[in-house]
């Protein structure tokens, strides 16, 4: 317990350092150099737990936070708009690789985080039986090609002080995303999904999943939420001629394919446990 509480202190002062603090920085320089525009990349969760609408605005602190990450956002939003820099705000959602060919040029945070636990801790044996948190929520996407498309239109058109999201209209949900996995690669013969991890009989798990269940748990939590971002100004952008390709599961299926088709420890799993693969998987929702 010491250890881990050491760990998210560790974790919180390095998001206020980046988060907050090089913003101030970032802005404070700004100002003295007299630069014309700030742009500023924020996220689409800032406002946190936001029930309904989350509104193109900045957000105060009465929504609750899945992780000090969103705080830290929220308070980098206030120092931009309030360091007398004309500025813009990006807020982009979970980014994934490119829609046309899956490519993914960045850290292993969200999908990629989970498809990492999968990899390494689902792949040294086969489960016959899987249990797994997919409930039927939206999960907000945002491929690296519509972020540039985003990005390089919000830049030259959008007004001083605008704040967008940065994010696909719809798009497959967490259970969707789940049935690819699981059918493309883990070939269980039952897989239960259950609505919140609340509701897993955890002690009754082998390990390996116990383990995968508890490194995705702040994800789980995340992509729980009935997360909906208002895109007027992302609309705007779009139907004056911008070019943004939205999310769906045919998009993501690449981005998955691109990343596990390079796993060693993939084609181990298959070389190993071909043989035990079903010709389909029950499903079972809890």
């Amino acid at each position: 317990r010491a250890l881990c509480g050491l760990s998210q202190l560790l974790h919180r002062s390095r998001l206020v350092a980046v988060n907050v603090e090089m913003t101030r920085r970032f802005v404070d320089a700004a100002k003295r150099w007299g630069m014309r525009r700030f742009v500023h990349v924020s996220t689409a969760f800032a406002g946190g737990l936001v029930d309904g609408l989350a509104p193109e605005r900045l957000h105060d602190d009465t929504a609750g936070d899945p992780t000090f990450y969103t705080e830290s956002k929220r308070r980098g939003e206030w120092i931009v708009a309030q360091g007398e820099v004309p500025f813009v705000i990006l807020r982009p959602s979970i980014v994934i690789g490119d829609s046309r060919d899956g490519h993914y040029l960045g850290p292993r945070y969200g999908l990629y985080q989970l498809w990492s636990g999968v990899e390494r801790l689902l792949f040294e044996e086969w489960h016959p039986e899987l249990a797994h948190v997919a409930p039927r929520t939206t999960i907000p996407l945002l491929h690296q090609d519509a972020f540039k498309t985003g990005f390089a239109a919000a830049w030259r058109h959008l007004p001083d002080g605008s704040i967008c999201h940065l994010t696909s209209h719809g798009g497959p949900s967490v259970a969707d995303l789940a049935d690819l996995l699981v059918h493309s690669y883990l070939r269980p013969r039952t897989t239960r999904y259950y609505e919140r991890l609340a509701d897993v009989p955890l002690d009754t798990l082998p390990p390996a999943q116990r383990a995968f269940l508890g490194l995705a748990a702040v994800n789980i939590e995340i992509s729980s939420h009935a997360w909906r971002f208002d895109t007027s100004t992302l609309d705007g952008l779009i139907a004056g001629g911008a070019s943004f390709a939205d999310a769906t599961l045919e998009s993501v299926e690449r981005c998955q394919r691109a990343y596990f088709d390079r796993s060693d420890r993939l084609l181990r799993y298959r070389e190993r446990f071909a043989e035990s693969f079903p010709a389909t998987t029950r499903t079972e929702r809890i």
